[in-house]
């Protein structure tokens, strides 16, 4: 297993600092916090940003990944279907377990949602389905596992950067605390771990 950290370390050094960063910030500063910040911080860059990354922890890297192996190591296909079905199934059910209210449902109550400025064209979700943040555990299961899968250092820390900018998009977006963020990164980097490790079991079901 020290190898595989060896031969991943631009992909986990860049997540750790990640996770170290976001647990400081977690312990340091109020729950509500980050969503006053990039209220009062939102451009138009910005915005356009993180819209369009946040749909880059959906079904894109599914489907453009599975096209890639498909055509380059066919096997390797049936990888990210595992993967993906995975993190729903997780996501789900920790969904279920703790039903944590969304940050706009928190914000109502304490009457301070008329004081956060939304990004224009969001949805915003509310409900108990904050935790953990669903999207941030499928980037990190999938950058992860596609990282593991290429050589290339520059390609791993590039699959980290995807991963940790489509979990900010969900704190800046307002759909996700930092709490729900992190425990979904560690998560989905889990699952990627697990697949990785397991891979010749799926590889040998492809004819």
């Amino acid at each position: 297993m020290s190898q595989f950290y060896r031969d991943n370390e631009p992909f986990f050094f860049i997540s750790y600092i990640f996770l170290m960063f976001g647990i400081g910030w977690q312990l340091m500063l109020p729950q509500t916090y980050p969503f006053f910040f990039f209220s009062e911080h939102r451009t138009f860059g910005g915005d356009w940003f993180f819209k369009i990354t946040t749909l880059l922890g959906e079904t894109i890297p599914y489907v453009a990944f599975t096209a890639y192996f498909y055509v380059k190591d066919k096997q390797k296909v049936l990888l990210f279907s595992v993967t993906g079905f995975s993190c729903l199934l997780v996501s789900t059910l920790l969904k279920l377990a703790f039903a944590h209210d969304r940050p706009a449902t928190v914000l109502s109550k304490m009457q301070l949602l008329n004081q956060v400025k939304f990004v224009d064209g969001v949805e915003i979700y509310q409900g108990a389905t904050s935790f953990p943040s669903g999207h941030t555990m499928s980037a990190f299961a999938v950058y992860g596992l596609a990282a593991f899968l290429f050589e290339n250092p520059i390609i791993k820390s590039t699959f980290a950067l995807m991963a940790i900018a489509i979990g900010i998009s969900r704190i800046y977006l307002i759909e996700h605390f930092p709490e729900d963020v992190l425990v979904g990164a560690i998560l989905g980097m889990l699952i990627g771990i697990t697949v990785y490790r397991y891979k010749s079991i799926f590889e040998e079901l492809v004819p």
